[in-house]
């Protein structure tokens, strides 16, 4: 009988600030006086809002520190403080974002330890999450569905809203216990979310990567009761897949369910023995059940549902039992061979093949450091499959490339006998790891992997990293823009050839507070998950539109301890980029790009065209718009005034408007003949490349007039600011990482 989700469990706390008059986030009573939340909850409650993420990992909390723990809906008048349990607070490794607590006094016997029980393969099961969203002021449940393995950390499994009714997981639900729905057994912890309210995304944890981190949770802990059992009782695979088929109405009839049986046999050794039965239910038990017992059976069945049903759920849920995962391939053996080839082997390569690899992986993956391939190789094992090819697979074929091709070194590498024994056995057990996909049922495997390996190969042009900074008021339009609140959330893109920059966790602050916090942000990055890439670091600014001003190039970043400060727009490329919300419309800038981006006429090098907005050269806006809508053929712009002007304000919204992406503009208003002329001989110079050597041309600009030949304040490139919006790598701003609120 399923778990009825109708009354708070009395395993769920709050979890608060310890003078109580802020929820931080949600809890799981484990034992008389255990709970088990996320760090980061711990962390919010401990710390002020301004310093919650300055220091990531965040500091071990200490004896002293305590936070406040209550449950209004289980015992309103019940309130104990907790410290974090030695050696339970897990934020830079696995289980990434975990901490256990432990109260000053055993909880009251209202209270009951929540049953624990592993998660196992997701199987899009039904849970249920018990937080205090919001205000925290009361228990609300969120219903959702798991789905595939995935996130911001090796390990973690996305869950979705299943109804429209109950609230979608966010800021409250941090730290709350996933309970399965058929069993009542909490299975994980809730631990981000995106709070874009249209997609109710959320993730979780499972125990069992908290098990294997922390001893004290493995006697706590049973087995997985999901549709792993497969024992044929209720809620196994078996009876999963006989509802779904008894939902298609084209199987009701006994000569419909007989063409599913001969489908089957067409790809069994041995046909089934499932007799005919009037019973539509009795008649799929009996075939399902044999599919399970048969060898290739339930591959069979999967095709033959495939082929007859290709949209059914039941198609769906075939799917998903099938896809193999790293228990049913890897063997001890087989991971001792692996990790014997691996080990000790390093290439200048490595973390492009990484990214690569792990396209699918999610973003705080590139924080973990790894020594070697072998390091990499295991943070992949938990990564979701590609195109029916697990990231590892992919990962092991491109290192299989350096060794033979590349520049790998290491023991043995590829040089020499050893070096060649290297290369076979590797190959080997890239052919065996195919051959075992197959038998679980996804076919070709070896083409796909030529297919992604091909599209993806290490030493074509790659993408430089990307640091981008989201940053937007929370009311536009606020009166003093210095003091005003604002949302950041910074981006990394690491893959070197796919656009799929990764959001980080966003932070409140003020506009004036982001000349430091953004430098400190910057120096993270190049001291943690982009030193060790052999590719430039390019940082973005998507600003909304009152923000446009914003000196960001000229933000000081401190090099080292005693050393002056250098403005970050000498030290990287800096440009600034819209919300995708505020642009135009995808097909007005990509007719514009499209100019850009293309040849130029064959020998002509000419540059393309440019909008130069004149300083006195229109009469009101309405002309202003006229003259940009008749101009079809720019692909640049240059502004007569900085957008914290009420003219450059109205000419960015016109331009931006139109369609026109590459934009530049003086925020000091120097913009006179002077400034237009240098800025045509910039360009012009080198043709129709012109446009594109702008990041580059404007670095220099900028180095040039903060250097000490250059004193004067009218210098060229002091106050340049260069907007710069290439539509073809959108950022979907309207997504944001949460942490509790």
């Amino acid at each position: 009988m399923s778990a009825s989700p109708r009354t708070s469990p009395a395993w769920a706390v709050r979890v608060l600030r310890p003078d109580g008059k802020e929820v931080a986030g949600s809890g799981v009573l484990i034992a008389g006086d255990q709970i088990l939340t996320c760090a980061h909850v711990v962390n919010a409650a401990l710390r002020p809002r301004s310093a919650q993420a300055r220091t990531v990992p965040w500091p071990h909390p200490s004896e002293d520190e305590a936070v406040l723990i209550d449950s209004p809906s289980v015992h309103a008048g019940w309130r104990a403080r907790a410290s974090v349990v030695p050696g339970a607070w897990f934020v830079d490794s696995s289980p990434w974002d975990i901490a256990v607590l432990r109260l000053e006094h055993p909880a009251p016997d209202v209270f009951g330890p929540a049953p624990l029980h592993c998660c196992g393969d997701p199987d899009r099961r039904e849970v249920d999450v018990c937080g205090y969203p919001g205000r925290g002021e009361g228990a609300v449940w969120s219903y959702n569905r798991m789905h595939d393995k995935g996130g911001a950390r090796p390990g973690y499994i996305q869950l979705e809203s299943r109804t429209g009714s109950g609230a979608a997981i966010s800021r409250g639900y941090s730290g709350a216990g996933v309970r399965e729905a058929r069993t009542g057994a909490v299975i994980g912890l809730a631990t981000t979310s995106y709070t874009d309210p249209g997609s109710k995304l959320g993730f979780m944890l499972p125990l069992e990567l908290i098990r294997d981190a922390w001893p004290g949770l493995r006697d706590l802990l049973a087995p997985a009761t999901g549709a792993d059992g497969g024992d044929g009782g209720h809620g196994s695979p078996i009876e999963a897949v006989c509802l779904e088929l008894a939902r298609i109405t084209a199987l009701a009839g006994a000569s419909d369910r007989a063409r599913l049986v001969r489908m089957v046999n067409r790809n069994l050794p041995r046909p089934l023995d499932a007799a005919p039965a009037p019973d539509m239910r009795a008649h799929l038990f009996d075939i399902v059940e044999e599919c399970w017992q048969a060898q290739g059976g339930r591959y069979a069945l999967r095709r033959a549902v495939s082929f007859l049903f290709p949209d059914s759920p039941a198609h769906e849920l075939l799917n998903r039992l099938s896809a193999p995962t790293t228990d049913r391939l890897f063997s001890a053996d087989a991971e001792q061979r692996v990790k014997e080839l691996l080990s000790g082997l390093d290439f200048p390569s490595l973390r492009d093949v990484f990214s690569i690899a792990a396209a699918k992986a999610g973003a705080d993956i590139h924080a973990v450091g790894f020594p070697d391939a072998w390091g990499a190789f295991r943070l992949l094992l938990d990564c979701m499959a590609d195109h029916g090819v697990p990231p590892y697979l992919l990962f092991a074929q491109m290192v299989l490339d350096e060794l033979t091709e590349g520049d790998a070194v290491g023991a043995g590498a590829a040089g020499g006998p050893a070096g060649a024994h290297r290369v076979d056995r590797l190959r080997d057990w890239i052919s065996g790891q195919a051959d075992l996909l197959e038998a679980a049922g996804v076919t070709d495997v070896m083409e796909r992997l030529e297919e992604l390996r091909s599209a993806r190969k290490p030493g074509r042009d790659h993408l430089p990293l990307y640091l981008i900074f989201q940053i937007e008021t929370e009311e536009e339009g606020a009166g003093d823009i210095a003091t005003a609140p604002c949302a950041l959330t910074p981006w990394r893109q690491t893959n070197p050839v796919r656009w799929e920059p990764q959001p980080m966790a966003t932070e409140s602050l003020s506009v004036a507070d982001l000349a430091r916090r953004v430098p400190e942000l910057i120096t993270q990055a190049d001291t943690g998950w982009a030193h060790h890439f052999d590719r430039d670091l390019v940082l973005e600014f998507a600003l909304s539109r009152d923000l446009m001003g914003l000196d960001v190039d000229l933000w000081p970043l401190t090099i080292a301890d005693g050393m002056p400060t250098v403005p970050i727009g000498i030290e990287y490329d800096v440009v600034v980029r819209g919300l995708e919300r505020q642009l135009a419309p995808l097909r007005k800038r990509s007719r514009r790009w499209r100019t850009l981006a293309g040849p130029g006429p064959a020998g002509s090098g000419r540059t393309p065209p440019i909008h130069w907005i004149p300083e006195r050269g229109y009469r009101d806006d309405r002309e202003l718009m006229a003259r940009l809508m008749r101009d079809r053929d720019s692909v640049a712009g240059v502004l007569s005034a900085p957008p914290h002007h009420d003219r450059g304000r109205k000419e960015l919204f016109a331009t931006l408007y139109a369609g026109i992406s590459v934009l530049i503009w003086d925020r000091e208003h120097r913009s006179g003949p002077a400034f237009r002329d240098f800025l045509k001989g910039m360009i012009g110079a080198s043709g129709h490349d012109g446009i594109f050597t702008l990041k580059k041309s404007i670095r220099d600009l900028r180095l040039e007039a903060f250097s000490v030949d250059s004193q004067e304040d009218d210098a060229p490139g002091r106050d340049i600011s260069l907007f710069w919006d290439d539509p073809d790598r959108p950022l979907q701003t309207g997504v944001r990482l949460s942490e509790p609120a």
